[in-house]
């Protein structure tokens, strides 16, 4: 068996150039009131599932539940818009807008979810015990009151499977997998 030394996670990303001048918009205003290390509109994106640590093996099998969900699913998730609004906090410090209108998100997560059981595929531990649809915007900010901002509507358009070693104390993020939706 393989080491672990990938760091997986499945997303939507986010390509809509309005889209992304409004992400950056808010992250801007949010710089003036919240200090932390913002994340680089390049790479706006909302998390589906964050899976973690993986062996090459394993790193198949999640490729596997993709080719599953494209095959018997994506028919069924045509592109769909969701909304980002309220700038929140999750305990480990990152800033982080939350994205409603979301059902469909919790359904492909779900979705993942079945098809893992299917495969025999056992997702390790999650540090997060329930599923927030979000897009993260900063690390390492102090507590904050949950900010409301202008809605922004966010295409969803695709399913992308990442893996984001730490290469020299940075993380190194590439692209395994898309579906287009």
């Amino acid at each position: 068996m393989s080491e672990a030394r990938n760091e997986l996670w499945l997303a939507m990303n986010i390509t809509d150039p309005m889209t992304i001048a409004m992400l950056k918009n808010s992250q801007t205003n949010a710089k003036q009131i919240i200090p932390g290390d913002y994340v680089d509109d390049a790479s706006f994106h909302i998390t589906i599932d964050y899976i973690g640590k993986e062996t090459d093996d394993n790193v198949k099998k999640v490729q596997q539940a993709m080719q599953i969900f494209q095959d018997n699913y994506a028919k069924d998730f045509p592109a769909f818009y969701v909304f980002a609004s309220t700038l929140n906090r999750f305990d480990r410090g990152a800033a982080w807008l939350d994205v409603s209108g979301a059902f469909k998100l919790f359904q492909i997560r779900y979705i993942f979810d079945d098809i893992y059981k299917q495969i025999n595929y056992q997702h390790p531990e999650r540090d997060f015990k329930s599923y927030v649809p979000h897009i993260t915007m900063a690390f390492n900010t102090p507590e904050f009151e949950p900010i409301k901002m202008s809605k922004i509507p966010v295409l969803v358009d695709n399913i992308t499977l990442w893996n984001s070693p730490k290469v020299n104390d940075s993380y190194v993020n590439s692209c395994l997998n898309i579906i287009k939706l």
